[in-house]
């Protein structure tokens, strides 16, 4: 009963560590800004003021940034897993 009640605790103070982690890293924002990104493109592609070589340094531009922000996200995902084992991780140390 003691260890399941333990187990329950340790569970429930990873996941609070995880929520902290998403808010202390910004997951959100960094979240937020990839439609912003993937439109800026798709906006550069209609802009009738641009002519095809601006156009394409647009949407290269749009899609470097878009890959540079998929590689930020999963940084910062693996950051809050991490922080999420440090409990499980400690409970194990401790055992």
């Amino acid at each position: 009963m003691f260890s399941d009640l333990s187990a329950l605790g340790i569970a429930t103070l990873s996941v609070v560590c995880a929520a902290l982690g998403i808010a202390f890293i910004r997951l959100p924002r960094a979240v937020a800004r990839v439609p912003k990104l993937a439109t800026s493109g798709a906006i550069a592609m209609l802009d009738p003021y641009l002519d095809d070589d601006g156009k394409e340094r647009a949407v290269q531009r749009a899609g470097l940034h878009l890959i540079g922000s998929a590689f930020d996200i999963s940084m910062r995902f693996a950051l809050v897993i991490a922080i999420a084992a440090l409990p499980i991780w400690g409970a194990d140390v401790l055992q």
